[in-house]
Order: structure tokens, then sequence, then C-alpha cells
């Protein structure tokens, strides 16, 4: 997928050493949902257990062909938010500290959108976010996502419990926004 500024593309197992110079950063792993990594070994087996999936992506800036972050959607049935339905899908994002405030993220998660969404069988596209995590929350409310609810959870990375916000954006809404 391409966008003005971006390649999503899948990962590979050559991209530890990217991730890991990303990944070990301590602001970006507990605000998405895990643990700094601590070794390229550690980042490595991130990508063969973790992203190298379908629905992965790691994000590269066109001008620079750095890889800048990762994004992805997955199924309902991993996901950690609750009762979602079989033909919904949870999307997730992180994007380096360098590049933060820069729309990196909402330009990777509105190609993601649009390809989730040109499924047929897509009804719901869900996103969480740790609470007090509030550049997460505008980017989704950027997309057009709406807040639904929190809830308490563990966290299957972390292994602790929090609070998590949950938002939505439905097949019809998301034609609405973009017939606009």
């Amino acid at each position: 997928m391409e966008t003005q500024r971006l390649v999503l593309r899948p990962w590979k197992e050559t991209d530890a050493e990217a991730l890991y110079e990303l990944a070990r950063d301590p602001q970006i792993g507990p605000s998405a949902g895990w643990r700094p990594h601590v070794s390229k070994a550690n980042s490595l087996k991130v990508l063969r257990e973790v992203l190298i999936k379908p629905g992965e992506y790691a994000i590269i800036e066109k001008t620079t062909g750095a890889i800048i972050g990762s994004i992805g959607v997955i199924p309902s049935q991993r996901s950690i938010i609750g009762g979602l339905q079989e033909e919904d899908l949870t999307i997730g994002f992180w994007i380096g500290r360098d590049r933060w405030d820069q729309g990196f993220a909402t330009e990777a998660a509105g190609a993601v959108l649009n390809e989730a969404f040109s499924d047929s069988k897509i009804s719901n596209v869900w996103a969480s976010s740790f609470e007090g995590n509030h550049r997460s929350e505008r980017v989704q409310q950027k997309l057009g996502m709406e807040y639904k609810f929190s809830e308490f959870i563990v966290h299957p990375l972390l292994h602790e419990a929090c609070m998590i916000n949950v938002s939505c954006i439905s097949r019809e809404k998301y034609q609405q926004k973009t017939d606009n």
C-alpha cells in the first residue's frame, strides 16, 4: 500500500535492527501495549511471533526509506476488545517518537481503513487506547472513529490490569466520511 508520504509493506526478518531502534524507546511500547525491546534478538522474536503475519505492516517514510512505525489489523477473535462480531476488525498502530505529531499515523491508518472496508464482509473497525494516550485517541477521531466505551482488561502482553478506551467506525460512517 502507498500513500502520499508512506509505503506500507509486510514486515521481514531483516527489519529486526530498524524495529529494535524504534521499539526500545520506553515511551513507545507501554503506550502501545508492549514492553520496550531489549535487544535486536528480542525484536527478531517479535517479528517472527507477532509482526510477520497477514494484515501487519511496517510504515516506511518514502523520502528517507526508513521504517518509522507499525500498523496492522487483526480479526475480532484475536482482539483484546471483548464482544466484537466475527466480521469486525481491530486496528493498531504506533509511530517512532521522532515522527510524532506529523500526521503519519493518521495517513497510514487511513490507507489501512480503506483497504479493510474494501472487503464487503467487514462491518466495523475498532481501536483501543490506554487511558491517557491522547495521541492515539486524536488519530482515531481524525479517522472518524467514535468513542464507544471504556473497560478494564488484563493485558495479554503486559500481564497487568489496565483501562482501555474503545472507539469504532462502521462501514456506513466510513462511506459517509469518504463520500464528503
